[in-house]
């Protein structure tokens, strides 16, 4: 019978060993281990029930429901799950009609009355039936093929702003311990698990938190075994910290924060690709963070045990274990000029998107270029939390030239909108308009 190492079937199957190690840890596979060979083995019938697995999770069957399908022969309990599971599609499918069903409406409204305010929104028949709708967390459309199921998989696994919280981790005393080479993560966790009971900190430290994080050497892809892994522990500011761990200094910071979803290590990606399509914050990987650093490895982002206090109380059982993906970011730095889009009307024009923190928190002045006589008056203004600044054409913070308004802004600090408006009967022709820092 032949046997793979759990390294190839990882990288075969795009499956983290975190992932293959919790399939076998709550009974779904079992790996076999040879005499004087270090690693886990899987023979065929482990890889083709690994197989069935990734078929259920691109269906949405959570691991749960999954373990229960595969361990029992008769039919009828699987067909249960899955009709419990097309319940849920057909609920979602009624009400994803109703929202697109609602968005052509409101297409149909704006094209025929130009209606830019969408009053649309006031109507109470539709804010009952917007009201009404129920999603759960398993949206799926029916798939025909093996290649759509998994875009449809991948599709469905994006992270939208919903599914990110922006923290604040603070400062904090940790003692670490690494290890490295074939159950590196689980002598680290083993490791710092031990510390906790050995030292009582269950009592002396109700604050306790547990941060893991691959330091592998040109980090492990998902999918791939970890070479090396880290695990620390919050720890009083003066306690002493017996060898091979290590005390070490974390200087807190920001981070989007993700609850990773079924142990799939695969929203490491999706974290990242959320926060590259962020307006509002830059991926900040690689800032150093704590001290000291002697690998140079002080911009990780983290995996924390979540409820590790409770964990440990409980003999941190894998059944109890939640993780939270942590990636440290900052604010994005907002390029200028920033160009507020049209589009733009002869006589009124309104940019109504929310302008980022960053843009509001360095914005001076509002630009807009512009063809025509202005008529008979015009106003501009910015709107910023707490403050709404509005000037008009005699007002000392408005400069007129050729072609051009300038509105001299006030620091907004915070959220914002913007907008200029001409007087009916003007013949003014917007071309641009803009903010600058300066």
């Amino acid at each position: 019978m032949k046997l793979q190492t759990i390294s190839r079937v990882s990288r075969d199957y795009g499956i983290s060993t975190r992932m293959l190690r919790y399939y076998e840890q709550v009974g779904l596979i079992q790996s076999q281990h040879i005499d004087g060979y270090a690693y886990r083995m899987y023979d065929e019938n482990a890889v083709r029930r690994l197989r069935q697995i990734i078929v259920l999770r691109k269906l949405r069957i959570p691991v749960k429901q999954i373990v229960s399908i595969l361990s029992n022969s008769g039919a009828a309990e699987a067909v249960e799950i899955f009709r419990q599971n097309i319940s849920r599609l057909d609920e979602e499918i009624t009400a994803l009609s109703t929202v697109k069903s609602i968005l052509t409406r409101f297409i149909e409204e704006i094209n025929e009355k130009a209606d830019i305010r969408l009053r649309l929104l006031g109507d109470e028949t539709v804010f009952s039936v917007i009201s009404s709708l129920s999603f759960s967390n398993n949206q799926i459309k029916e798939d025909l093929s093996m290649g759509d199921l998994n875009n449809a998989s991948e599709t469905l696994s994006k992270l939208e702003d919903k599914d990110i919280r922006i923290v604040f981790l603070p400062p904090m005393t940790v003692a670490a311990y690494r290890s490295e080479g074939e159950g590196c993560e689980g002598r680290a966790l083993d490791a710092a698990n031990k510390l906790v009971l050995e030292n009582n900190l269950i009592e002396i430290k109700p604050d306790l938190r547990q941060f893991g994080f691959d330091c592998s050497k040109g980090a492990a892809a998902v999918g791939e075994s970890s070479h090396a892994y880290e695990v620390w522990v919050s720890v009083p500011d003066d306690m002493e910290i017996p060898e091979p761990l290590v005390k070490r200094k974390f200087n807190g910071g920001m981070y989007a924060a993700h609850v990773l979803r079924a142990w799939d290590f695969q929203d490491w990606n999706h974290l990242k690709e959320w926060v590259a399509a962020s307006e509002k914050y830059d991926n900040a990987w690689g800032e150093p963070r704590f001290t000291p650093d002697e690998m140079g490895m002080g911009g990780q982002g983290f995996e924390e045990s979540l409820n590790y206090w409770n964990n440990a109380q409980n003999g941190f059982r894998m059944e109890d274990l939640q993780l939270d993906l942590l990636l440290p970011i900052k604010i994005k730095e907002a390029k200028f000029p920033y160009e507020l889009s049209g589009p733009y009307t002869d006589a009124d024009w309104t940019y109504w998107k929310c302008l980022p923190h960053n843009v509001c928190n360095n914005a001076r002045k509002m630009i807009v270029e512009h063809e025509g006589s202005l008529g008979g008056g015009f106003a501009g203004a910015v709107l910023g939390l707490p403050e709404w600044t509005q000037f008009d054409g005699n007002h000392d913070r408005v400069t007129v030239e050729d072609g051009r308004i300038i509105f001299d802004i006030k620091e907004l600090g915070g959220s914002g909108y913007a907008f200029a408006s001409w007087e009916p009967g003007s013949a003014v022709k917007i071309k641009r308009v803009y903010l600058e820092k300066t």
